[in-house]
């Protein structure tokens, strides 16, 4: 995924989507790289994509690519209820 304006349309977009099919009572709370700083041995390639509960529990799910991590963080909540 690079930085243009189109691919942060389609990261909105997923995120809109994976929210959507989240179940009730579970809301998404953030995407992030798993780079740990800007030097080339801190730069990671996989991404997290986090949720809670309205109970206090959460989840969160990796993938290569932001769109992969939301998608994968619904089916992870969806199988698990």
């Amino acid at each position: 995924m690079t930085s243009g304006g189109a691919d942060s349309e389609a990261l909105v977009r997923a995120w809109q989507d994976a929210s959507a099919r989240l179940p009730t009572g579970w809301r998404l709370d953030g995407i992030r790289c798993t780079s740990t700083g800007l030097a080339p041995g801190e730069r990671g390639e996989r991404w997290r994509a986090f949720a809670v509960h309205g109970t206090g529990d959460s989840r969160e799910a990796v993938a290569d690519d932001p769109e992969g991590a939301l998608d994968e963080l619904v089916r992870l909540i969806r199988s698990t209820g």
